[in-house]
């Protein structure tokens, strides 16, 4: 899960082999007289939430609430307004679900599809950023002065206007010219943190301690002190338990600046690897090179064999595909360990070939844990 209930989104949002998947439910009253408007304006509400996360939607199903007495026509005018506007939106209509009610509802439930790295999130607001207004407000003081006849069709025909129209281009503009645009993934998405943005941690337990930023002080500690026993002396404790206070509330949880630059070029490589995708796009000759070379593991060949045969895969070929798909978020977690300490020990990251190889040992170090627990999977289906 990349977005829950916990931030009040728009919507939720579900990681699914490398794809971010948007899922909303909305439905609302009658805003007017016309029912092919109305369902124009309901769907355009319901994609609305989609759009609000920064992504596109795939497909819908209806939600039907309606009452008994509804004259002929009304109920196939309102599903062919909505119909039109998820038409016009590039999404498929799949069917949905009616239910008797008293009074006439019509929403959408709605999946759509954004890049991870790309998700618009109430999380990423920040203090001192400009609100930009996508549409006027007020639309909801119109239609109530219309329902008690204070206002006629002429005056709440603007606000139809609006109502209909789709935030598809408000959407494209916000990930050209927002906090996306700067950052084009998130620490959420990566899997470095469960809440974004970046909290300092707690000093014991924390809410995900499989993920490197919200690992407790404690528990980076403990760390450090588990690397020292390789080395001749081990580091002053409180000292290191104060500076670890520290380096947790730093950008990224490492203070050494070329440690957190590495780490970013590691973000970068790590969201091109998609070893079971064709048609991945890499920006870096670095990141063509690992991909290619993961795309040549035999472990590799037999899950992109699996998924192109299209038959039932076996629950632990199912789980490869499952790390192959979320190659990032093993990569990233390790590296960040690498990192943290280079930190610690004040280890530089100041040599490009060197970074080089810390980023392609990495890769390395993850595909030969993929390879040892497959090689666990067979080892225990041989001896059941």
């Amino acid at each position: 899960m990349l977005v829950g209930p916990e931030t009040a989104d728009d919507a939720g949002v579900f990681l699914l082999d490398g794809r971010a998947l948007i899922a909303t439910a909305d439905f609302i009253t009658p805003v007017c007289d016309d029912p092919h408007r109305f369902g124009r304006v309901a769907a355009a509400n319901a994609l609305s939430d989609v759009y609000a996360m920064g992504g596109a939607p795939l497909f819908a199903l209806n939600l039907c609430c309606f009452p008994d007495d509804v004259p002929d026509g009304v109920l196939a005018a309102i599903l062919e307004g909505a119909a039109a506007a998820l038409g016009e939106a590039g999404g498929a209509l799949l069917g949905g679900h009616t239910v008797r009610d008293p009074e006439l509802k019509f929403g959408l439930a709605v999946i759509g599809e954004a890049a991870p790295g790309r998700l618009l999130t109430n999380a990423g607001a920040r203090a001192g950023d400009r609100l930009v207004l996508t549409k006027p407000l007020g639309t909801g003081v119109l239609i109530n002065a219309f329902k008690i006849d204070k206002l006629d069709e002429a005056g709440l025909e603007p606000a139809l206007r609006e109502m209909e129209r789709l935030n598809a281009a408000a959407s494209r503009l916000a990930l050209a010219h927002g906090a996306a645009a700067e950052l084009p993934w998130s620490i959420t998405g990566l899997g470095l943190s469960s809440v974004e943005p970046q909290r300092p941690p707690a000093i014991v337990g924390g809410p995900d301690g499989d993920r490197p930023l919200n690992r407790s002080v404690v528990d980076r500690v403990r760390a450090t002190l588990r690397r020292a026993m390789d080395r001749d002396e081990l580091p002053d404790i409180p000292l290191l338990c104060a500076e670890e206070v520290d380096r947790s509330c730093a950008p990224w949880g490492l203070l050494a600046e070329d440690k957190q630059a590495t780490l970013i070029a590691g973000i970068e490589i790590g969201a091109c690897l998609a070893p079971l995708t064709d048609s991945a796009v890499t920006r870096y000759e670095l990141a063509c090179q690992i991909q290619a070379r993961l795309r040549k593991e035999a472990y590799v060949l037999h899950a992109r064999r699996y998924l192109a045969d299209g038959g039932p895969i076996h629950p632990r070929q199912q789980q490869v595909i499952d790390d192959l798909a979320a190659f990032a978020r093993p990569y990233l977690s390790r590296l960040w360990a690498r990192l943290h300490g280079r930190d610690v020990w004040q280890e530089p990251c100041d040599d490009v070939d060197d970074v080089r190889a810390l980023l392609e040992g990495v890769a390395r170090s993850v595909s030969l844990d993929h390879r040892q627990r497959i090689k666990a999977m067979l080892e225990l289906q041989v001896a059941g």
